[in-house]
C-alpha cells in the first residue's frame, strides 16, 4: 500500500522550492547533457544579442553553461519559485509562470526548456508552448529537452511513477494536477499544434540512481523505500524499457530522453 506522506500545504511550488539540484540526479550537471542542447539549439548560429529564455529554469543551471559558450547572447532565466531563482547566475532573471508569459510577441530568439514541461498537466503543456511559441520572432527556436516514454504501453506506468514521486514532493494531484510524459510522436503533436516545424532531434539516457532524489531533498527515506518498490515491482515491459536494476544494494533506472528543435515559420 502506497502512503503520499505529502506535506501539509507544501503544494507542487513548495515542493520545488525546497530541491536541491545539485545533489540530486547527475543528469542536471552532466555537461555531455547541455553539450548536446546547445548543439541541437545551433547556439554558434545565434546572433550577437540574441535573447534566449530559459524557460522554467529552476537554478539556471543550463543557462549558465550556455552562456559560457555565448557570452554575448542574453540569456533570461524564467522560473515560477523565487528561491530557485535565486541561484540563478544569469544577469537576467523573470519570475513568472510559464503559462502566462510576460513577453512581447515576436520578441525572443530561442526559447529552451529541459526537464520542465513533463511536470505540467496535459493541458497546460499545450498552453506553455503556445506561449512560447508566440514569444518567438519568426524564425526563432524552441528547444524541448524533455523524458521520454518509449511506447504507448510503457506511458502509464511512467507517467504513475514520476507522478507518485512528486506527490511525495508535495504536489496535490487533486488541486494542481498531474504530470504527462508523452512518447517522441505526442511531444511532436504538442510542438507541431502550436505551428512550430520540428527540424531536428537527438537523444540522451538519463541514468538515475534513485538515492539521487533523497539527496536532491525531493523524498525521504520513507518514501524512497515506496519508490522502489514502485520501480522493482514494474511490469516486465517497463523494467525493459527503463533497464530497471540493483546494483551493488542501489535502484537505478534509465529515462529515456529527447531533445527537439523546432522553429517557428
Amino acid at each position: 500500500m502506497i502512503t503520499t506522506n505529502r506535506p501539509e500545504q507544501l503544494g507542487l511550488r513548495g515542493g520545488y522550492e525546497k530541491r536541491d539540484f545539485g545533489k540530486g540526479p547527475k543528469t542536471y550537471s552532466d555537461t555531455s547533457f547541455a553539450d548536446k542542447i546547445a548543439f541541437v539549439l545551433g547556439i554558434n548560429s545565434l546572433a550577437q544579442k540574441a535573447i534566449a529564455l530559459d524557460l522554467m529554469s529552476g537554478p539556471g543551471k543550463l543557462s549558465a553553461d550556455l552562456q559560457a559558450k555565448r557570452p554575448d547572447v542574453n540569456f533570461i532565466a524564467l522560473d515560477w519559485t523565487h528561491n530557485q531563482l535565486l541561484k540563478a547566475s544569469t544577469p537576467l532573471k523573470v519570475q513568472a509562470d510559464a503559462k502566462h508569459l510576460p513577453i512581447v510577441p515576436n520578441s525572443v530568439d530561442a526559447i529552451f526548456a529541459r526537464y520542465a514541461i513533463k511536470d505540467l498537466t496535459t493541458q497546460d503543456q499545450i498552453l506553455a508552448i503556445q506561449q512560447a511559441a508566440e514569444a518567438l520572432k519568426p524564425g526563432g527556436v524552441f528547444v524541448l529537452a524533455e523524458m521520454i516514454t518509449p511506447n504507448p504501453q510503457t506511458k502509464n506506468w511512467l507517467n504513475m511513477q514520476h507522478a507518485q514521486k512528486q506527490e511525495f514532493s508535495g504536489r496535490n494531484p487533486e488541486k494542481e494536477g498531474i504530470c504527462n510524459i508523452e512518447t517522441f510522436r505526442g511531444w511532436r503533436k504538442i510542438l507541431e499544434q502550436a505551428g512550430l516545424t520540428i527540424t531536428l532531434a537527438r537523444r540522451y539516457l538519463s541514468i538515475v540512481e534513485t538515492t539521487d532524489w533523497l539527496k536532491g531533498n525531493q523524498v525521504t527515506e520513507q518514501q524512497l523505500e515506496e519508490l522502489n518498490h514502485i520501480i522493482l515491482t514494474a511490469p516486465e515491459a517497463a523494467k525493459r524499457a527503463f533497464n530497471i536494476r540493483e546494483e551493488n544494494g542501489s535502484v537505478k533506472i534509465d529515462y529515456p530522453v529527447t531533445i527537439i528543435r523546432a522553429v517557428k515559420p
